[in-house]
């Protein structure tokens, strides 16, 4: 299945604001706050985006850190592929938001300390864990990925970022 096919299959609606040229389409920075409902992301709008500073695994995945999923996207001569359309769209979110957050750090502070992050969707619970480098993105109690919420993206990352 490639891009094309997960818009117009997310959640079984038409996604709004998203061109049909994006490479990627995400949820704006928290469809949570938004909407205010978490269980209504049909109608949110979307954002098309770039995925940009991968490495050459074709994974959603760079030096500093990788988005790891049980489905994961992978980028095959030039095209997206995935098997799970819903995972794919919280794996571009947490892929985008992350490194969002490292070009800023970076523009910033001559050395990024972390590397080797994982991030990691779809999970039992949620946070970051020091002990294994990871950010954990498990689903609300309606089964949203807390993965679409840019905003909580950021702040786990920015955590790690810290600790490290």
């Amino acid at each position: 299945m490639n891009i094309d096919s997960i818009r117009k299959t997310v959640k079984g609606s038409k996604i709004a604001n998203c061109t049909q040229t994006a490479e990627a389409c995400i949820f704006f920075k928290s469809p949570y706050y938004q909407k205010n409902i978490m269980e209504k992301l049909e109608n949110t709008p979307m954002a098309p985006v770039r995925i940009e500073r991968l490495d050459e695994s074709g994974l959603l995945k760079n030096k500093t850190f990788e988005v790891v999923a049980t489905h994961p996207v992978q980028k095959i001569e030039g095209v997206w592929t995935m098997t799970n359309e819903e995972d794919a769209l919280a794996q571009f979110s947490a892929y985008f938001y992350a490194q969002n957050f490292f070009d800023f750090v970076e523009s910033r502070l001559p050395k990024n300390p972390l590397v080797g992050l994982k991030i990691v969707i779809n999970s039992t619970s949620s946070g970051w864990e020091p002990t294994t480098n990871s950010v954990f993105l498990g689903k609300t109690v309606s089964g949203t990925n807390l993965a679409l919420d840019g905003s909580l993206i950021t702040h786990f990352v920015a955590q790690a970022y810290i600790g490290s």
